[in-house]
């Protein structure tokens, strides 16, 4: 039992030092979620049953906990506001810092479903431009992303999962058109909870997950690292 869910935990060595995670399911897709800022697996973790009960689809669940390691650790200057006055609005490029996610996924080079919740969300959607060879799906729940990084990953074509509470005191709606243009993007506005995963989103991504997975062509890094303030 790991924070109020049941999930083995175990510490995974990476390019940055230990990261602790917490896992779920033996076999099927691996699907890592992120929290959000300051918060642990648990995030994701009290819904994740719901959603692996729901789905058709068998998944291995990996929760890592990113304040397991300060190098992994979420930072007040990952902030999309504090990006766009770093990176003047994208047009200075940074190196990613999500690199150690990569010590995470599949030997065998299979694609993952990657989740975030706020921080994690940006979190998710850098790794995805990044890397989008590697992800098959994102699931975002109020992301707090940089719109050059929303823009870059729209161009990915991954197919996208977009869930955001139109009263969200955090992360305000109006940047759900971050994304304009996504050609894969599914969004669903919600009005409770505010800016916290709750039960009720369960249900909503478990169904999405269902629908499969029929969707335009993904494309590759090299196509996207010209245009975008991340780096791999």
């Amino acid at each position: 039992m790991a924070e109020g869910f049941d999930a083995a935990t175990s510490i995974v060595t990476t390019c940055v030092g230990p990261v602790r995670i917490h896992t779920m399911g033996a076999l099927g897709t691996c699907f890592i979620a992120l929290p959000g800022m300051g918060q642990g697996a648990e995030d994701w973790g009290l819904i994740m049953p719901t959603i692996m009960q729901k789905t058709s689809e068998a998944f291995r669940v990996v929760l890592p906990d990113p304040k397991s390691n300060a190098s992994a650790a979420a930072s007040l200057s990952e902030f999309a506001i504090v990006r766009d006055i770093t990176t003047l609005r994208g047009l200075i490029r940074y190196t990613l810092h999500e690199t150690w996610l990569l010590d995470l996924l599949p030997e065998d080079g299979a694609k993952v479903v990657l989740a975030g919740h706020s921080w994690g969300g940006g979190a998710a959607c850098r790794f995805a431009v990044a890397h989008p060879e590697r992800v098959s799906r994102l699931v975002l729940i109020s992301p707090d992303v940089q719109y050059c990084v929303a823009q870059a990953m729209a161009k990915t074509g991954i197919p996208t999962l977009l869930i955001w509470n139109k009263n969200d005191p955090i992360n305000p709606y109006c940047w759900r058109r971050r994304f304009n243009g996504h050609p894969s993007l599914t969004l669903i506005t919600t009005s409770s909870g505010g800016h916290f995963v709750v039960d009720d989103h369960a249900e909503k991504v478990a169904s999405w997950l269902n629908e499969g997975d029929v969707h335009p062509r993904v494309a590759e890094a090299s196509e996207l690292r010209g245009s975008c303030c991340v780096l791999a």
